[in-house]
């Protein structure tokens, strides 16, 4: 396009310089020459711009899946949720709209799924990103097993720790499951950004149906309504979590003060650990940890025997929970 830009205002130059007579034909020819070179090196440079757009939304859209929705869409086959593939059939870029208005609002299409949460806490920018990721990921994919219909959710065979999500009772639809192993499953609502219980793996938890025998099955449940003095009735701001060795780690906001909490398998097979890492605390805090069932607790590997714990800001700042059933 350039090229042709180029040919014509030069042959338009000589036109007008036949017609008034001018001699400098050589200086303008070569100042004409450097200013399409420049058109042509802006033109370059806004094309590289645009690419390196397009490549950092795209890295930011597959952070973003892989955090907050890796847990239950396959690419190609519908498990906790339905196939990327079949989303990105379902929601073009054309779509894109509709795509954001059914992820903060979802409703249940799928009479065999559970019901997907409200992604409310990620903004449009985010959101967008990840419905490029899934076109582009999706692309010339086919989908495998059945399209209508999803199959029952089936925990899936790979290496502990696996974070799910499924129907759990007593607890939001937009909790998280971490199966840390065989034996211990631990509970964690990203509403209230609280740990609520810990339960054997593998637990048949079906519906309001058993909810005798799903109370009975519990292992331990914290009781208190918030853990840390500074939540109490204020707004909290969940910003999801991420993956570290397989790990996740928790983020969220309360005020001014950022709380990252990590869990992880304890010291033996029947234990779990909460790492925290807390950021704007000025003042001291109360930590309570009421809760049910027999259990050990250590604060930083020393045995607690008191469920109500003052740290100061520096001891808040970093610290870790060992829960031993």
């Amino acid at each position: 396009m350039y090229f042709g830009i180029e040919v014509f205002t030069i042959l338009q130059w000589e036109h007008n310089e036949k017609k008034c007579g001018c001699k400098k034909r050589g200086y303008n020819l070569s100042f004409l020459m450097m200013a399409s070179n420049s058109v042509c090196t802006i033109g370059f440079v806004l094309l590289l711009m645009t690419l390196s757009v397009d490549d950092y939304a795209n890295d930011m859209g597959e952070t973003a899946f892989k955090e907050n929705c890796g847990a239950c869409h396959d690419l190609k086959q519908n498990s906790t949720g339905p196939s990327l593939v079949y989303i990105s059939d379902r929601y073009p870029e054309t779509k894109r709209e509709a795509f954001l208005a059914w992820v903060k609002s979802p409703g249940k299409k799928n009479p065999d799924m559970i019901q997907m949460p409200a992604i409310t806490y990620l903004d449009n920018d985010t959101l967008a990103a990840i419905h490029l990721y899934i076109l582009d990921v999706s692309k010339d994919q086919k989908q495998e097993g059945e399209k209508p219909k999803f199959a029952p959710y089936k925990p899936p065979q790979r290496p502990y720790p696996q974070v799910l999500r499924h129907y759990l009772p007593f607890t939001s639809p937009a909790s998280i499951a971490i199966a840390l192993n065989s034996e211990l499953t631990v509970v964690w609502d990203t509403t209230i950004a609280k740990l609520r219980y810990v339960y054997p793996t593998g637990a048949d938890f079906d519906g309001e149906k058993r909810r005798e025998e799903n109370a009975k099955a519990i292992m331990y449940t914290e009781e208190s309504d918030v853990l840390f003095s500074f939540v109490d009735n204020k707004e909290i701001m969940f910003k999801g979590y991420q993956l570290i060795k397989g790990e996740p780690e928790f983020h969220y906001q309360v005020g001014n003060v950022e709380v990252k909490e990590r869990i992880h398998l304890g010291s033996n097979e029947r234990s779990f650990v909460r790492e925290f890492t807390i950021t704007g605390v000025k003042q001291d805090v109360a930590l309570t940890l009421d809760h049910s069932s027999p259990s050990s607790i250590r604060l930083n590997g020393k045995p607690l025997t008191d469920d109500n714990v003052h740290l100061s800001p520096e001891q808040v700042s970093s610290f870790s929970i060992e829960v031993e059933l």
